[in-house]
């Protein structure tokens, strides 16, 4: 589920419902009534089923004047319950027809069919004309159904490792969401990271790590007006972002004499984010703390064993980031967490397995009476880089 969306799906269909209680003479009403029913019901089987019936009746009765309108919501609610293949034949009817109202739009009905297709089967024919939708659509107003398409495309060029395609798609999503960055901050964040992940995995720059501060930036003044969903929502993402940040600076820091940006840089990225947070370059020996609790006795962590860059072949490059939560029980580690890993997994095994075995140790010269040695929701960001 995409978040901050529901909402915006509760009033399509609620669109959807009036339009078509109001004007369709032809398909029958009980058709359309048992298709909403289904919808509001939520049983993914009976959805199916109301929607194919839908979509059957759209097909059979040429003079009803929503013929599209049916065919398109048909076909795009069997999408929804994983049945892009039976919604295709509606799919390509509503394609067909001429439009006759703003809903669905030519590029919306293109898109959905173009989605469909590359869905159920992924050539570079049906990629091509999928891009092109997108394109299209790109600059017009943000529906489920872009959101849906977008998404899968991105996520597509994710698992398959194309960065370069994974910059350009992630960078026009982000631009298709940008009107609606206030509703849905995460979804325009998530695609913003996408695109500067695509163009650093493909040719690596210092601009982009400026580029990702921006988003963090951006996204903190975002979620200020937000709702504590949102917010809540919004930060397994925010740890995520962190982590590559660090990660992509430990590259840059990883060769002799180098640094990811310059201190002007900075300045000015922080001149025009006054939420923006401070980059965490250091190395690892910071601990963010729950300030609720007892103070935790002065002293410092034992981090022996010392954290080690994976050594197998699969792990090669030169930055990796993990940021984990965890609790001190008289000194020793506890419920240790990852709560971002980027850019490989392999970081995520060395780092629990490393900071598993490590100790808080008090400074008896400093410690004060009566100090704690247990502390729950400490995060810490680990980075691992060679050199």
């Amino acid at each position: 589920m995409i978040p901050g969306v529901g909402v915006k799906r509760s009033i399509l269909c609620a669109v959807f419902t009036a339009l078509v209680s109001a004007a369709s003479a032809e398909v029958p009403n009980e058709t359309i009534a048992a298709f909403n029913e289904a919808k509001s019901g939520g049983n993914l089987e009976t959805i199916k089923q109301a929607a194919s019936d839908l979509g059957a009746a759209a097909v059979a009765e040429t003079d009803d004047p929503n013929r599209a309108l049916l065919a398109f919501e048909a076909a795009w609610t069997l999408c929804q319950v994983d049945a892009c293949d039976m919604g295709r034949p509606y799919a390509a009817l509503a394609d067909s027809l001429p439009v006759l109202d703003d809903y669905p739009s030519a590029a919306e009905r293109n898109m959905l069919l173009a989605y469909i297709d590359w869905t159920t089967d992924k050539t570079g024919r049906t990629r091509d004309a999928l891009e092109t939708a997108l394109e299209e659509i790109a600059p017009l107003e943000v529906s489920l159904i872009s959101i849906a398409a977008f998404s899968d495309f991105v996520g597509d060029a994710i698992n398959e490792g194309r960065w370069s395609r994974l910059e350009d798609r992630a960078g026009l999503a982000a631009k298709h969401y940008e009107k609606l960055k206030p509703v849905l901050p995460l979804n325009w964040a998530e695609m913003a990271l996408a695109e500067q992940i695509g163009a650093f995995n493909h040719s690596p720059k210092r601009h982009v790590v400026g580029e990702v501060l921006k988003v963090r930036g951006e996204l903190a003044a975002l979620l200020r007006e937000a709702d504590n969903d949102t917010i809540e929502a919004a930060q397994p993402f925010r740890w995520r972002l962190e982590a590559w940040e660090m990660a992509m600076n430990a590259y840059f820091v990883s060769k002799p004499g180098e640094r990811a940006m310059s201190d002007s840089a900075l300045d000015s990225i922080r001149d025009e984010y006054p939420d923006f947070p401070t980059p965490n370059t250091d190395e690892n020996s910071t601990l963010t703390e729950d300030d609720d609790e007892t103070e935790l006795c002065e002293g410092e962590l034992d981090m022996s064993p010392k954290l080690r860059y994976p050594g197998r072949a699969a792990f090669r490059g030169q930055f990796g980031s993990v940021v984990v939560t965890f609790a001190l029980n008289e000194g020793k580690v506890e419920d240790l967490e990852v709560l971002a890993a980027v850019p490989s997994e392999g970081f995520e095994d060395v780092a629990l397995r490393t900071v598993s075995q490590w100790t808080w140790v008090k400074d008896e010269n400093k410690a004060l009476p009566g100090c704690s040695m247990s502390r729950s929701n400490i995060v810490m960001p680990l980075v691992f880089q060679l050199g």
